[in-house]
């Protein structure tokens, strides 16, 4: 699931996080996530734990910093110990959502310094250029700073192309 408890959708900003989000957007987006206290089911949250983060700890185990008051510090060796500290309110939507965001934050952190090089600004304002309309009729490009987290970098290999049964063939 997304972040929005529902499937991620490019068409949702907020359902999903870019390779390229600058923190405080990664951070906002993960503070708007859909995260009810002990619902494991539909957590896009718990989901980017299990797929992402993880992952990227390798051996190192998912800490939860958080005030004495409030419980303390806690950490996790699996996937499975935190959801069930999460399903069983161990853990807080909070808690999960600050921690998720230290760590995507830190896991994007190379990512977005690399694209904050002359090169990367100006390909992604030439591949995603502003226009507005009026009239139907497209207006100059825009001038504005370059925003990085309008890229949409996707990784993979065509192996095989034909035509949709259903679709009509064009004889021009």
């Amino acid at each position: 699931p997304g972040l929005t408890g529902d499937k991620m959708s490019s068409s949702e900003p907020d359902s999903k996080i870019d390779l390229i989000d600058p923190p405080a957007a990664v951070k906002k987006k993960i503070n708007k996530a859909f995260c009810e206290p002990g619902n494991v089911t539909n957590n896009g949250l718990l989901s980017f734990s299990q797929y992402v983060v993880f992952p990227y700890l390798g051996e190192k185990e998912f800490e939860i910093n958080r005030k004495p008051e409030h419980g303390g510090n806690v950490s996790y060796a699996t996937f499975e110990e935190l959801k069930e500290a999460y399903r069983t309110e161990v853990i807080y939507p909070l808690d999960l959502k600050t921690a998720v965001a230290t760590y995507i934050n830190q896991l994007l952190a190379p990512i977005v310094k690399a694209f904050q090089s002359k090169e990367l600004k100006k390909l992604s304002s030439q591949a995603y250029p502003v226009t507005n309309t009026k009239g139907g009729k497209a207006a100059a490009v825009a001038e504005r700073p370059v925003d990085i987290s309008r890229i949409d970098i996707r990784v993979g290999k065509i192996v095989h192309i034909e035509p949709h049964p259903d679709a009509t063939r064009s004889t021009s």
